[in-house]
């Protein structure tokens, strides 16, 4: 799924239940709301039970804002029972220490992990439950 800026592109693998999302540009409140968007429409459309893993390429993105990171958080908070895992690549510190901070404050530090590159991640993420 593409939206039509090119903003984020939103690679869904269901027999994995795998979300791997490369968004691009600033994380502002506008790329914001397009990335929930993009990612709540697929977690939507999942059975409640399945929970699901998400990889988040960041080599493309730059400074994220105050407003992005609320916007994230209440994403977080609103479907942390159907996300059981979460691997990075490519992010600066500042943005390592943002997603740490989201992680923790919905009490899930544990499920997040930060790699180099997406066969990394992947490999990760897929041995997860």
């Amino acid at each position: 799924m593409n939206n039509e800026k090119e903003k984020l592109l939103i690679n869904w693998i269901p027999e994995e239940r795998i979300i791997i999302l490369t968004p691009r540009g600033d994380f502002n409140k506008e790329n914001a709301k397009i990335i929930v968007d993009g990612i709540s429409e697929i977690i939507d459309k999942a059975s409640e039970n399945e929970k699901i893993k998400l990889v988040v390429d960041d080599t493309g993105t730059n400074k994220t804002d105050y407003e992005a990171r609320r916007i994230y958080t209440e994403f977080a908070k609103k479907y942390t029972k159907r996300l059981s895992k979460l691997a990075v690549f490519g992010a600066n510190t500042f943005t390592k220490l943002a997603v740490r901070f989201v992680m923790s404050a919905i009490g899930r530090g544990k499920d997040l992990k930060f790699f180099d590159n997406l066969e990394d991640s992947l490999k990760w993420i897929k041995e997860q439950k």
